[in-house]
C-alpha cells in the first residue's frame, strides 16, 4: 500500500500515513506521532491475556496431545479474525462513501462471516435516520502529538456522533463485544479533531459492533453516562501514563544488574 497523504489544519500539516510501516503516521519532518492504538497498549486487557490459554483448551480437547497445535491455536484464529475483520471494514468504508456520493453500493465480501456482518449493518444503517459526514478520517493532534485514524462521523437524528467500527467477538467481560477503552479511543479521535476544528461540535461517541455472527449492536457515551468530555480528559491520562512508562520501562531493560 503507499502511503497516504493527509492535508491537515487548513493544509499547513502533512501527515503520511502507510498501514504496513512500522511507525504508521510520520509528519514531513520525519517525526513519527505516537499512535492512538500504541497507547491504548499501556492498558492492562485480562481478558486478552487468558484468551489464548482458552484457545489453547478449546483445541486440545479435539486434538488431545497436539501440544504444538494447540500453542499456535490463537495466531491462527486471531489472524483469520483479521482477515475477516478488514474484509468488513473496507465493505462498510465502501458503503458509506457510496451513500456521500449518492451511489448504489454493490460491495458484498466473498467470506461468509464478512458478508453476513456487512449486511447486518447495512440492515442498522437503513433502519436509522443517518447521513454520513466523513469515514476513514485521519486526525493529529499538534497540541499532544499523536495520530489516529476514526471510521466514521455520523449525523444520526439531528447529532452529529463520531463513531468507529468494531469487529470484536464476545467474551465473559464484554457479552456485547464492547470494551470500555474503545470509548478512550474515541475520546482520542474526538479530542484531535476538535483540536483541529475548533468551530464543529461532536455531540456523542459510539461503539457499533458489527459481528462475525451477524448481530449489530451500539453504545454511545451518553448512554453509560460519558460525556464527550469525559472520553478525551480520559485518553489525556492514558497518554500520560504513556509518556511516563515507555522510557521509564526501557531504562529499566537497558540497567545492567
Amino acid at each position: 500500500m503507499a502511503r497516504q497523504v493527509n492535508k491537515l489544519y487548513n493544509g499547513t500539516v502533512t501527515l503520511y500515513f502507510n498501514e504496513k510501516a512500522r511507525n504508521r503516521y510520520m509528519l514531513e519532518d520525519d517525526h513519527s506521532p505516537v499512535g492512538v492504538t500504541t497507547v491504548l497498549q499501556t492498558l492492562n486487557k485480562p481478558a486478552l491475556m487468558t484468551w489464548p490459554m482458552h484457545e489453547a483448551i478449546d483445541y486440545l480437547k479435539k486434538h488431545p496431545e497436539d501440544y504444538e497445535g494447540a500453542e499456535k491455536a490463537y495466531l491462527k484464529k486471531s489472524d483469520a479474525g483479521k482477515d475477516t475483520g478488514t474484509a468488513i471494514h473496507f465493505a462498510v468504508e465502501t458503503f458509506l462513501n457510496d451513500q456521500i456520493g449518492g451511489y448504489q453500493s454493490i460491495i458484498v465480501p466473498k467470506h461468509p462471516d464478512a458478508g453476513r456482518a456487512y449486511s447486518s449493518f447495512v440492515d442498522w444503517y437503513r433502519s436509522q435516520k443517518i447521513r454520513p459526514l466523513a469515514v476513514e478520517q485521519v486526525v493529529y493532534s499538534m497540541d499532544k502529538d499523536f495520530a489516529g485514524t476514526y471510521d466514521c462521523l455520523l449525523e444520526i437524528d439531528g447529532q452529529t456522533v463520531l463513531c468507529d467500527l468494531k469487529t470484536t467477538n464476545v467474551s465473559r467481560s464484554a457479552p456485547k463485544g464492547i470494551y470500555a477503552e474503545m470509548f478512550l479511543q474515541l475520546g482520542a479521535y474526538s479530542l484531535a479533531h476538535h483540536e483541529e476544528n475548533p468551530l464543529e461540535t461532536i455531540e456523542d461517541l459510539m461503539v457499533i459492533r458489527v459481528g462475525k455472527d451477524g448481530i449489530v449492536y451500539t453504545l454511545r457515551a451518553s448512554q453509560i453516562s460519558l460525556s464527550v468530555k469525559d472520553c478525551e480528559q480520559a485518553f489525556t491520562k492514558v497518554l500520560g501514563a504513556y509518556r511516563f512508562m515507555t522510557p521509564l520501562s526501557k531504562q529499566l531493560q537497558e540497567e545492567k544488574v
